[in-house]
């Protein structure tokens, strides 16, 4: 019998149950925890039945490593039935790591039936000698799947970025070579990184790198452009300027101050927040400026510019949204207030900046929250999901949708 839920589960077991499940054409999979929390299940439902479930994660490791969860199932399956599952495991039992280890696994799925998964518990996406920080995924219309992470390393406790492709079924996995190494003076390592693909195939890598101990941080780009890894490129760079201001990118290490989208037209761009320090005052003022970086795929170039300049308060990128090459739209938030701006790429002229929540004026203590979005190219509209609250009113979700 077809099962009347195809979205995520979750609590069907026990309190601690966790699960995925995705409806991919007529066929069905999801994946689990078991119920003894010392294993990960898969199974299909191949247009009519559910198969027999099977364990697809490693073996128990020995002692004293022990499992402590799993959690973060990401199913990426063409309508074939080829791609990977991967998830994250917190282990415990590392020496001098007392809040344990966490590690990323994946399986590999043809026609639906896993033709590789990991034969023991080292057997993982990043190495077995590290310790993984934070992943993103970006996959398009294709099943092209592109993985980027950053991991420390148990040895020298330096955060580096990997990244991992599987395109055309095949999985391929590699380290970004100009990750940070020691200096003398100071050792530099990754901070936060974005990724995205288009749907060709071409791909952008962005990340922050904080240099440690100097108190900035670069901002540096890698671009996969017909199939090929371009160099790497520095979009963005610590400078001292004139009237005693440093200017660097503000790149904290969380999810919300740094966006990028790769066009189908191989063109880049890049939102994100700079930060001038005053230091000749004494006084230690900060003032944030928004600002984007454009790579032109002809000139193989970065043009910058700034869009929003000496603002006391803290800006947050939200998204940036490029519609058939004539139109961006981008959407950052500040003062708990969601904003957009649009440019139009024909005459390269941009508009005035539009608050999303200005019909909510009347709300005391008004908050609103970026959730999510997404282009949808094909009628040319924006869809943006995102969060009011206020002291006099109930929390609320909204979609807002534009041009």
């Amino acid at each position: 019998m077809k099962p009347k839920n195809i979205q995520d589960f979750e609590n069907t077991i026990d309190s601690n149950y966790y699960g995925r499940q995705k409806k991919i054409g007529n066929n069905i999979v999801r994946v689990w925890t078991t119920t003894n929390h010392q294993a990960v299940k898969y199974q299909w439902f191949d247009k009519k039945n559910w198969n027999v479930p099977i364990v697809i994660s490693a073996p128990v490791p020995p002692s004293p490593i022990s499992i402590a969860t799993f959690f973060d199932y990401q199913i990426f399956i063409n309508e074939s039935g080829d791609g990977i599952i991967l998830w994250k495991v917190l282990l415990n039992g590392y020496p001098n790591q007392s809040g344990g280890v966490k590690k990323l696994y994946k399986v590999e799925l043809k026609n639906f039936q896993v033709v590789k998964m990991p034969s023991s518990y080292l057997d993982t996406v990043n190495d077995s000698n590290t310790d993984l920080v934070n992943v993103k995924y970006a996959v398009n219309s294709n099943n092209e799947l592109i993985i980027v992470f950053k991991a420390k390393n148990l040895n020298d406790n330096i955060t580096r970025i990997y990244k991992g492709e599987y395109i055309n079924g095949i999985w391929e996995m590699d380290h970004l070579y100009y990750y940070p190494s020691s200096s003398s003076t100071n050792v530099s390592e990754v901070g936060e990184f974005v990724v995205d693909i288009n749907g060709k195939g071409d791909i952008v890598i962005v990340w922050a790198q904080d240099f440690v101990g100097a108190g900035y941080k670069n901002l540096y780009a890698q671009i996969k452009k017909n199939g090929v890894w371009l160099n790497k490129e520095t979009i963005k760079t610590a400078s001292q300027q004139s009237g005693g201001q440093y200017n660097y990118s503000e790149l904290q290490d969380t999810n919300i101050n740094m966006v990028c989208e790769i066009t189908e037209q191989q063109n880049v761009y890049v939102g994100y927040v700079a930060k001038d320090y005053i230091i000749s005052s004494g006084s230690g003022n900060i003032d944030y400026d928004l600002e984007i970086a454009v790579w032109n795929k002809s000139s193989n170039s970065w043009n910058k510019e700034e869009l929003l300049a000496n603002k006391g308060n803290p800006i947050e990128p939200k998204a940036i949204y490029v519609h058939n090459n004539q139109k961006l739209t981008y959407l950052y938030e500040r003062l708990d207030t969601l904003y957009q701006i649009q440019k139009n790429l024909v005459d390269n002229n941009w508009g005035s900046k539009v608050d999303l929540t200005n019909s909510f004026s009347g709300i005391q203590g008004l908050q609103a929250f970026w959730i999510g979005g997404y282009d949808s190219s094909q009628c040319g509209i924006i869809n943006s999901f995102w969060k009011v609250e206020g002291t006099n009113m109930t929390p609320k979700i909204y979609l807002s949708q534009y041009h």
